[in-house]
């Protein structure tokens, strides 16, 4: 229940300040040179369902940023030096406006990121999004279960995907991929 867990930590008494921890650290007072990364959460909305999502994203989350908040966002990044947007989320790619934030920033001249966990493309509306991605330019940070990608398993929640592997395997001929394989089981769907 998050009520209680949100009620225990509050009544914990924190170990220290963190301004007393930076200082005993050698860290105070806190400077950054800048900040090379927006990144933003565009939604929970997602076409799997796997149980190591931190923001506990599936097909069944509603919850996406609003065009107001987008537009927000993209002025930030225009108005800045900022030299990446790195975009995540669910499935990014499922934000109605996914693929205007990408030509927006790439119109303002900036790196894009997209963390995708390539499935997505298994959908018929998404078919093209390799060929979208590529010619945008974006770097593709693809998230896919170790266990699948080994043994070809169909964790997935939807059942259109045919093999982990095969997909990875297409889609890093098309496009720029950085892959991170996370270890864990998908959750059943």
């Amino acid at each position: 229940d998050p009520a209680t867990q949100r009620a225990t930590l509050d009544a914990l008494p924190p170990a220290r300040r963190f301004d007393d921890a930076a200082a005993t650290a050698g860290h105070e007072p806190l400077r950054t040179p800048g900040v090379s990364v927006l990144q933003i959460n565009v939604g929970r909305r997602c076409n799997q369902a796997c149980r190591h999502c931190h923001v506990d994203a599936g097909p069944d989350r509603t919850e996406v940023m609003t065009p107001e908040v987008v537009d927000a966002c993209l002025r930030l990044l225009e108005s800045s030096d900022i030299p990446t947007l790195d975009v995540t989320g669910g499935a990014p790619e499922l934000h109605p406006l996914f693929r205007d934030i990408v030509r927006r920033a790439r119109a303002a001249g900036r790196h894009v990121m997209d963390r995708c966990n390539l499935t997505i493309t298994q959908l018929p509306n998404y078919a093209d999004l390799p060929e979208f991605l590529a010619a945008n330019q974006v770097e593709v940070v693809a998230s896919l279960l170790a266990r699948q990608i080994e043994l070809g398993r169909q964790g997935f929640h939807t059942p259109r995907v045919a093999d982990a592997r095969a997909i990875f395997a297409q889609h890093r001929r098309q496009m720029p991929i950085r892959d991170r394989v996370a270890r864990g089981p998908a959750r059943a769907g």
